[in-house]
């Protein structure tokens, strides 16, 4: 239900959109980031003046690119057949965050939007983004492109990767941190990636399968739900039509913070808080007549808050859960 991945680039110009082909190594698939062997070193030593902002980096990294005149870049097929049949996906790219690492030094990282080879949008409510990073080095006579990794992961929805959040991990040591989410018939769910930023490589230290869920909310998804967390903790009576066994009732939220380390990742502290009802069950004793149903019929539902703490901690060179349990009920 969440993400994706794929892989890296070579650069050219052609045609509407500026187009360029990337040939990598890994299928884009669920949720998994993309294989470090994605790293490549542009041979280009063009060189950009100034302060090496956000849209001078990526008129390096794609000669051409302009916010008026966007490059097309194309993505490494998702399967032997599709490579056969020429039909590797195409992606448009826009800058999506400026990382200062050191004063001759910057990362960009480039979102990709699914498209076709014209930059005409292909993107759908399940479509992830490709998210790809660029390095930068500051010489005599102004930036160059040091390094490159075109796609280190595929995330998001819509084809937007979500939010981008620098993290400091140690005190040498550089992250991102993305959040996404989105909503299905009134359950919206949010989860959350960790990256390592390193020198000319991203490495995922939490992601894929293991994201976990820092927004779980199902208020939207039937009559009586968003009533029920507003009045809050307590016991409360409502229609029975109006409340959901299927979908429950909960609004869990997660706000998450990296300690940063001495050397090693810190902590990854997620403290969550909200709401959640229950509800008495329906089902009649054996002797008991049946729970009436329709006009009139009422459920005793209780309402509880939600607070509960999770620890990760790195070892083995990813974040790993090492106390706590979340509260944010899948779906």
């Amino acid at each position: 239900m969440r993400r994706w991945l794929v892989l890296v680039a070579g650069l050219g110009v052609m045609g509407g959109c500026g187009r360029t082909d990337a040939g990598p190594d890994t299928a884009p698939g669920p949720v998994e980031p993309t294989p470090a062997a994605t790293v490549s070193t542009p041979p280009a030593p063009a060189r950009a003046s100034g302060e090496g902002t956000a849209e001078a980096l990526m008129q390096l990294a794609f000669p051409g690119w302009s916010k008026s005149r966007p490059s097309v870049v194309r993505m490494k097929p998702v399967s032997r057949e599709a490579e056969e049949q020429d039909a590797a996906p195409w992606v448009k790219v826009t800058p999506a965050l400026r990382i200062p690492l050191a004063e001759d030094r910057i990362v960009l990282l480039v979102a990709g939007r699914p498209s076709t080879d014209e930059g005409v949008d292909q993107a759908g409510h399940a479509s992830p983004a490709n998210l790809g990073a660029y390095w930068f080095r500051r010489e005599a006579g102004g930036w160059r492109l040091a390094a490159s990794q075109a796609s280190f992961v595929w995330t998001g929805f819509f084809g937007e990767p979500g939010e981008l959040h620098p993290v400091k991990l140690s005190s040498r040591r550089q992250g991102v941190a993305v959040s996404n989410g989105s909503c299905w018939q009134g359950q919206c769910g949010e989860w959350l990636s960790v990256f390592e930023i390193g020198d000319g490589r991203v490495t995922p230290l939490l992601g894929g399968q293991d994201a976990p869920q820092i927004v779980s909310d199902v208020s939207g998804a039937t009559e009586a739900c968003s009533a029920l967390l507003a009045a809050g903790p307590g016991s409360h009576r409502v229609e029975a039509d109006a409340y959901s066994d299927a979908y429950g009732c909960f609004t869990v939220k997660g706000e998450w913070l990296v300690r940063p380390g001495d050397d090693a990742p810190g902590e990854l502290e997620i403290r969550f808080s909200g709401h959640q009802a229950s509800a008495a069950s329906q089902a009649p004793a054996e002797t008991s007549a049946p729970a009436p149903q329709g006009d009139g019929a009422m459920r005793d539902v209780s309402v509880s808050p939600v607070s509960e703490t999770v620890v990760y901690r790195f070892r083995n060179g990813r974040y790993e859960l090492a106390s706590g349990r979340n509260p944010a009920p899948s779906f």
